[in-house]
């Protein structure tokens, strides 16, 4: 520990008990030292996830739904909200990289979406968005397509 306090040579002459004291100091100050670190973080944390907050507000999230959510259900999130703004709007796919893959048959889906008050209407969450969704959206700017998840 050159530079710091103590030096070898002065270890070297504590007794056991000596040493022993000096072992609980550090782990106090250790322990001190770990808690304001701690301290730091959350503060930290908290303005961070004020920020997340304000950021994620326009588009009815919290930020906890918005961390927990992957880069892949955000995305499809904020297409959804766009698409509602500009019925046209197609992503286009990537182009696949080397071979391309075996087309497998695509036989029934199960609907992923079902009307709240209309059970009979449903969609599986497959092509072009149904009327009935576009309307229940458009109706209430707050609702989200999560809502109509089965």
């Amino acid at each position: 520990m050159p530079g710091k306090g103590i030096s070898k040579s002065q270890i070297d002459q504590l007794d056991i008990d000596q040493l022993r004291n000096l072992q609980k100091e550090l782990a106090v100050r250790t322990v001190e030292k770990t808690v304001d670190r701690l301290e730091e973080l959350r503060s930290a944390h908290t303005a961070l996830l004020a920020k997340i907050e304000k950021a994620v507000a326009p588009y009815n999230l919290s930020a906890r739904t918005f961390l927990a959510s992957t880069r892949k259900d955000v995305a499809e999130f904020m297409l959804e909200r766009m698409a509602r703004n500009v019925p046209d709007l197609q992503v286009a796919k990537p182009a696949a990289a080397g071979r391309p893959r075996r087309q497998r048959g695509r036989g029934i889906v199960a609907p992923k979406y079902r009307h709240p008050t209309n059970s009979r209407l449903t969609w599986t969450g497959r092509g072009h968005q149904p009327d009935w969704i576009t309307k229940w959206l458009d109706d209430d700017h707050s609702r989200t397509l999560k809502q109509l998840r089965t």
